[in-house]
């Protein structure tokens, strides 16, 4: 079991004056052989100073526990349960950002020639609505040692060789610069003559999409190991990888929609 709390912060601080100083402009006379002044300008004022700050932080915190454990020297079996959580506020004066995971994987080992593992993820996001906040990402892999069996145990030519499989699938949050995207940003402004009480105006900002949630991507893969003679080693991959419920923004809005395209939703 182990417990883990990561505490990072930077602040800074500026400060800058400005000042307007009359300028002047200094010309030869020929005639004379000397130098004339002018002024250019006359405007000056005090200094002015102005200070800005800004502060930054993170916080992670983790629980682990682990299992692993060897029975009748032929079964390996481990298993490891994390939760962690991220809270961090990029700039002063912004709404923290909130990320946090339960993380969970089993392995099983046989006679150093079968190995198989399950892996799963339950991830939320505050950048999603209520119902769509939480995903959950499964993966299995399996993996087979062909050098340790019997017919090539000890083979002074092929001296490893193994191939192995993924399945799984992983998600991903970020949206760019852009938070909330699934709330409207619909605001009251002034009237048309608000002097005479005319009441208020609405205005319509970026539309927001509740169904927004994580982008999924799905992994394959098939691998060989093969090493030779103890020296040369080759590694075979073959891997894929299709996305979906990807984050665009539309390209061609009809007039007829009466919704200008700045503020259609992603």
């Amino acid at each position: 079991m182990r417990g883990m709390i990561s505490f990072d912060s930077r602040g800074t601080t500026a400060m800058q004056g400005s000042k307007l100083e009359p300028l002047y402009l200094a010309q030869v006379n020929y005639a004379t052989d000397e130098l004339v002044y002018s002024i250019k300008r006359t405007g000056q004022n005090r200094l002015g100073l102005a200070k800005g700050a800004d502060s930054r932080y993170n916080i992670n915190m983790q629980g682990r526990i682990n299992y692993a454990r060897q029975f009748a020297r032929k079964h390996d079996v481990s298993a490891m349960v994390l939760a962690q959580r991220d809270y961090w506020e990029s700039t002063g004066g912004e709404i923290p950002y909130n990320v946090i995971g339960v993380s969970a994987r089993a392995a099983y080992g046989y006679d150093n020639r079968y190995f198989a593992e399950l892996n799963a993820g339950y991830n939320g996001s505050e950048q999603f609505a209520p119902n769509k906040r939480y995903g959950f990402f499964p993966a299995a892999s399996l993996g087979w040692v062909i050098s340790n069996e019997s017919f090539l145990k000890g083979n002074d030519i092929v001296t490893n060789l193994k191939v192995r499989g993924s399945y799984g699938k992983v998600g991903n949050d970020r949206l760019g610069s852009a938070r909330f995207l699934y709330q409207s940003n619909i605001t009251m402004g002034g009237g048309p003559l608000p002097s005479l009480g005319l009441g208020q105006g609405v205005n319509q900002g970026l539309l927001g999409n509740p169904d927004i949630t994580w982008e999924e991507a799905l992994k394959k893969n098939i691998g060989l190991d093969l090493q030779l003679f103890r020296d040369l080693t080759i590694t075979f991959d073959y891997f894929t990888e299709d996305r979906s419920k990807i984050l665009i923004t539309r390209g061609t809005i009809p007039a007829i929609q009466g919704v200008p395209w700045a503020t259609f939703p992603k």
